[in-house]
C-alpha cells in the first residue's frame, strides 16, 4: 500500500472513528454513515439540492467525474457534509478543487504525489483553512507546466485531451456543466494527420508548419460519431461538409462549429485558434 494511503487510513480513526468509541455506534451512524452516503450520492448523481446555485454546484461534479481518478472525492464528501447549505461557498470551493484536479490530472501527476495533495487538503479542512487551504494554490512552477502541456500536442496525450477539450466547448457554448448524450465522442484533427498527396493541405501546409500544428488544441474538434480514415483526409470545404456538420447541416459540439465558420484552414488562422483556447482555460484555471 502506498504510504499516501496508508496516511488517509490512519487518518480516519484518529480524526472520526476516535469521537464515537467505545459505545456511540448509533452516533456514528447517525452523524457519519448517513451523512456521508448522502453526500456521496449528490456527487456521484450530480443531484445536490437547493433552492438556488444547486445548477453550479451540480456542474462542478460533471465535470470532476471526468477526470481519470476519484482522489478528490473525500475533500468534496468534506465540503457537502460542512457547508451544504450554503451553495455559494460550494461554488468557490469545487471551482478550486476542479482547478487544482484539472491542474494534476493535466500535468499527469502521479498517484503517489497526487494522493499526499489531497491529504495536506483535508487535514487543513479539518483544521478550519477552508477555501485559503494552502494546498488549493498552484505553485508558479505548476501553473507553468499546465499552461505548456495545454500549448503542447496535446492530442498525444489520450487521457486528458478530451476532458480539456469538452471544458473548452463547454466555455465557447456557455452551457456550465454541459453533458452530451452521445454513446462516443471523437477527437478528431481538422488539418489531417496523414493527408493524401496531391491534396491542399499540402499546398496550404509546409511539413515544419504540419509537425509544429497538427496535434494542438487549434487544430481539435469533437465529434459524436466513430472515426473515418478516409473522410479524415478531406481537403477542408469536402470535410467541413461531409464530416465536421451532423444531419441539420451544424455540429453538436460548440468547439465544433467554429471551424464551420472559416472558409480556409490556414497557419495563421491556426495560431490565432491556439491562442484564444489556451488563454481561455488560462483565465478559466487562472494560470
Amino acid at each position: 500500500m502506498k504510504r499516501a494511503e496508508r496516511e488517509l487510513l490512519k487518518e480516519f480513526p484518529e480524526q472520526v472513528l476516535s469521537h464515537y468509541l467505545p459505545g456511540k455506534a448509533e452516533s456514528f451512524v447517525n452523524d457519519v454513515v448517513v451523512p456521508y452516503a448522502d453526500a456521496y450520492v449528490q456527487i456521484r448523481d450530480a443531484s445536490y439540492a437547493e433552492a438556488s446555485g444547486a445548477e453550479q454546484v451540480n456542474a462542478w461534479f460533471k465535470r470532476l467525474q471526468q477526470v481519470d481518478n476519484n482522489d478528490w472525492r473525500p475533500a468534496a464528501l468534506w465540503a457537502l457534509r460542512s457547508h451544504g447549505d450554503d451553495p455559494a461557498w460550494l461554488d468557490r470551493f469545487f471551482g478550486a478543487l476542479e482547478r487544482l484536479s484539472a491542474s494534476m490530472f493535466i500535468r499527469r501527476v502521479y498517484t503517489t504525489p497526487r494522493v499526499t495533495r489531497y491529504a495536506d487538503l483535508l487535514r487543513e479542512l479539518n483544521a478550519g483553512k477552508g477555501l485559503d487551504a494552502t494546498s488549493f494554490a498552484l505553485t508558479d512552477t505548476e501553473k507553468a507546466e499546465t499552461l505548456a502541456r495545454l500549448d503542447g500536442d496535446i492530442y498525444l496525450v489520450t487521457k486528458t485531451r478530451k476532458y480539456v477539450l469538452l471544458r473548452l466547448d463547454e466555455m465557447l457554448a456557455g452551457k456550465p456543466g454541459v453533458s452530451y448524450d452521445h454513446t462516443l465522442i471523437t477527437v478528431e484533427h481538422v488539418l489531417p494527420q496523414n493527408p493524401k498527396q496531391q491534396s491542399k493541405w499540402l499546398r496550404h501546409f509546409t511539413d515544419e508548419q504540419r509537425g509544429e500544428w497538427t496535434h494542438r488544441l487549434g487544430n481539435l474538434v469533437l465529434l459524436n460519431r466513430t472515426k473515418n480514415a478516409y473522410a479524415q483526409n478531406y481537403d477542408f470545404t469536402e470535410k467541413k461538409a461531409k464530416y465536421f456538420t451532423g444531419r441539420h447541416g451544424v455540429s453538436t459540439f460548440a468547439l465544433t462549429s467554429q471551424v464551420l465558420q472559416h472558409q480556409e484552414w490556414a497557419p495563421e488562422l491556426l495560431q490565432k485558434r491556439q491562442q484564444r483556447l489556451v488563454g481561455l482555460l488560462a483565465d478559466e484555471w487562472d494560470l
